[in-house]
């Protein structure tokens, strides 16, 4: 592959090209294994963030503004385009007094530097799910994520994921 983008390509868009084109054997079984986990636990934390109330502001929001597309929104099924995605790792927080905290975390617990267990990944994945699906659909998902080397796409994992199948 060459490494400058295509006229109008993201790099997301450029990485997402170099791993569908992968093929499993030659992916080390600890990179499957991890990815795995990425992907359990970001199932996990999307089925709970779609279901706090504090949370709904920012679903009506993209609902509302944003429309066709790739993406699904987790439980609701809404197809979104693709966005730009940013994360941050150091908070400061402004207390009315004038006074203010701050810090960072270089390693939170489940981290690639920090990873969590496969049992502490299982338990958070049930427990963030369990507010937004059934035990059973819950374990469908895990299911496909631990075979997912078998599937031709993650479809069928993004259809488990919502409310309205």
């Amino acid at each position: 592959m060459s490494p400058s983008l295509s006229p109008g390509q993201t790099a997301a868009q450029k990485l997402a090209d170099f791993i569908c084109a992968l093929d499993h054997s030659h992916i080390r079984p600890e990179a499957v294994a991890r990815c795995r986990e990425l992907l359990l636990d970001q199932l996990g934390c999307q089925l709970v963030g779609a279901s706090v109330p504090w949370n709904q502001p920012v679903y009506r929001f993209v609902k509302d503004t944003k429309s066709g597309g790739p993406a699904r929104i987790v439980k609701y099924g809404d197809k979104v385009p693709l966005g730009q995605r940013r994360f941050a790792c150091h908070m400061k927080i402004h207390l009315s007094d004038g006074n203010g905290v701050d810090g960072s975390l270089a390693a939170p617990k489940g981290s690639y530097k920090n990873p969590l267990t496969e049992s502490e990944l299982h338990d958070k994945f049930y427990r963030l799910g369990s507010s937004v699906l059934d035990d059973d659909r819950l374990s469908s998902i895990v299911d496909s994520v631990e075979g997912i080397e078998k599937s031709e796409n993650v479809g069928s994992i993004c259809v488990l994921t919502t409310t309205t199948s």
